[in-house]
């Protein structure tokens, strides 16, 4: 009986020298499954950039999309925030007319009082005078 080693060599032997047809799993040579492996790779890596090239146009459309839905929105903020900065205005300038409508009115009321009561108005001129000038001396 012939021991591993000396099978193998005898093995050796009979392959030396000619080109060595080994089946492969799909039944070819070693030289057909490495070029069917080679094929698969190239395919696998044209569909892999095929598929990242769809991603990136994906994602550069949402970017797109959500640029644009920004842009919009912050559209609306602005022309909601000019909105209300004219009705603050508005509404300010309103207030401020009444308070100088109302300051003509209280102007002409005690121009009117004065008129009508000169000396009581002299007096309590002279009242309120000496009260404003006891309070800034005791400071």
């Amino acid at each position: 009986m012939m021991n591993t080693q000396e099978h193998d060599s005898a093995s050796s032997k009979e392959y030396a020298g000619e080109e060595q047809k080994v089946p492969s799993i799909t039944g070819g040579t070693v030289g057909g499954a490495a070029e069917t492996v080679a094929n698969q790779t190239v395919q696998a890596k044209e569909a892999a950039e095929g598929r990242f090239r769809q991603a990136r146009q994906f994602a550069a459309e949402k970017v797109r999309q959500i640029r644009e839905a920004a842009s919009e929105r912050a559209t609306e903020i602005r022309d909601y925030a000019v909105n209300k900065a004219a009705e603050v205005r508005r509404k300010a300038g309103e207030g401020w007319d009444n308070t100088c409508d109302q300051a003509r009115e209280f102007h002409e009321m005690s121009e009117e009082y004065v008129k009508a009561h000169p000396t009581k108005s002299v007096l309590v001129a002279f009242v309120v005078g000496l009260l404003v000038g006891f309070l800034i001396r005791r400071r």
